[in-house]
């Protein structure tokens, strides 16, 4: 039973307002001014997501599960603007930074590691997407005999992709959380070349089909 007294209220979802990056991105200056008003626009422009970070832990203390559900995906959205308020504070402290850094490569990596997470389900719906174009075969009996041998090459490449990207998807699965977050930027390239492969087959396959259609609604038309 969680101790009432530690409750806090708790972390409200925040949609982080991309457009207010515009003009804080972390450049090294020599002046100390200029990191201290910078440092200020981004926490007067995102004030309640620095407010939300400091009180975040507190409602991991509730028995809800949809409150500890909401404050871990709140934490993944506004981390890029902690990490950014503690590059500028750097600047401004440099005896921090240290810290600081540190703080931004582990945050990073393990963020790309929960997007990665995410992008293996996107893959498999992206090769789904790709089958479900095959269903276009249902209103016709035969296809043109050239167009049946370029899309039996075809099948054979999307085979031979759906066996890799399944390999590739089951290699990351398998491996620890500490492999996962140290080698997130290269499975997140790998299921990004992939998910490219089979949009790129989705597209073929659907041009493929919607021409050979086409070709058989004009012959049943003459």
């Amino acid at each position: 039973m969680a101790n009432p007294e530690v409750r806090s209220k708790p972390t409200p979802k925040i949609l982080v307002n991309q457009s207010n990056l515009v003009g804080t991105t972390v450049q090294q200056s020599t002046d100390e001014n200029d990191c201290q008003n910078v440092l200020k626009r981004v926490l007067y422009l995102h004030e309640p997501i620095f407010t939300a970070a400091a009180s975040g832990l507190a409602s991991l203390q509730y028995e809800d599960s949809s409150v500890v559900e909401t404050s871990v995906s709140t934490f993944t959205e506004y981390c890029p603007i902690i990490v950014q308020g503690l590059d500028w504070l750097g600047q401004l402290h440099p005896f921090i930074e240290i810290a600081t850094k540190a703080f931004s490569v582990v945050i990073t990596m393990n963020l790309t590691r929960i997007n990665n997470n995410k992008k293996v389900i996107a893959l498999q719906m992206q090769i789904q997407s790709t089958m479900m174009v095959l269903f276009e075969l249902r209103r016709l009996k035969k296809l043109d005999q050239k167009l049946e041998g370029t899309m039996e090459k075809t099948m054979r490449k999307i085979a031979n992709d759906i066996k890799e990207a399944g390999s590739v998807c089951d290699h990351y699965t398998k491996k620890n959380f500490v492999v996962k977050t140290l080698n997130s930027s290269k499975y997140e390239t790998r299921l990004a070349a992939f998910g490219a492969k089979f949009a790129q087959h989705r597209e073929e396959l659907a041009l493929a089909l919607k021409f050979n259609c086409a070709r058989v609604d004009i012959v049943i038309k003459n």
